[in-house]
C-alpha cells in the first residue's frame, strides 16, 4: 500500500499523518495490548490524537474505547481517551485518583457492545485499562494535549 492509498477523508491532519506512518512501518508498540507499554510512562503528554496511535497508547481516532479480542475469545478494553466532546464529560469529574466512566457514546448510544462490552469485560477479569485524558492548555479551545494517567 503506498502513502497516497493510506489517506482517511474524515480525519484531522494528525490522523491522517498517524496513517501515513502506519503504512510506511513507523510506529512504535504496533501490536495492541493491555496494560503497560514499553517507552510510555505515566504522566507522558501528547499534542494530537494521532500520536497516541504512533506511540501505541490508543489506535482509534473516532471513538472513546480502543478494544481487542483476546485469544480466549473475549473482547477487553485496551485504552480510553477521555476528549471531553460531550458537555457532561465521558469521565466523570471525580477527585484523582477515583475515576467513574459513563460509557463510550451519548446517553441514547450506549448498548453494552463494542467498546463498553470490552469495558465491561475489563472490570469482569479485572484486566487494566489505559487513560488518556484530553485537557485545554489555555482558554483557546484549540490548544489542548492529551495526557495519560
Amino acid at each position: 500500500m503506498s502513502p497516497e492509498q493510506g489517506r482517511c477523508r474524515g480525519l484531522a491532519l494528525d490522523g491522517r499523518v498517524a496513517n501515513v506512518l502506519k503504512v510506511l512501518g513507523k510506529l512504535v508498540n504496533t501490536i495492541k495490548q493491555i496494560g503497560c507499554l514499553r517507552g510510555i510512562k505515566i504522566g507522558d503528554e501528547y499534542h494530537w490524537r494521532g500520536e497516541l496511535c504512533v506511540v501505541g497508547l490508543d489506535y482509534n481516532f473516532q471513538r472513546a474505547i480502543d478494544y481487542i479480542s483476546s485469544v480466549k475469545g473475549k473482547t477487553l478494553a485496551t485504552s480510553i481517551v477521555d476528549s471531553r466532546r460531550y458537555d457532561t464529560g465521558i469521565i466523570s469529574r471525580v477527585p484523582y485518583p477515583n475515576l467513574a466512566y459513563t460509557g463510550e457514546g451519548e446517553n441514547r448510544d450506549e448498548r453494552i457492545e463494542d467498546g463498553n462490552l470490552a469495558l465491561k469485560n475489563n472490570l469482569r477479569y479485572k484486566r487494566a485499562t489505559r487513560v488518556i485524558y484530553k485537557y485545554h492548555t489555555d482558554n483557546n479551545a484549540n490548544a489542548s494535549k492529551y495526557k495519560f494517567m
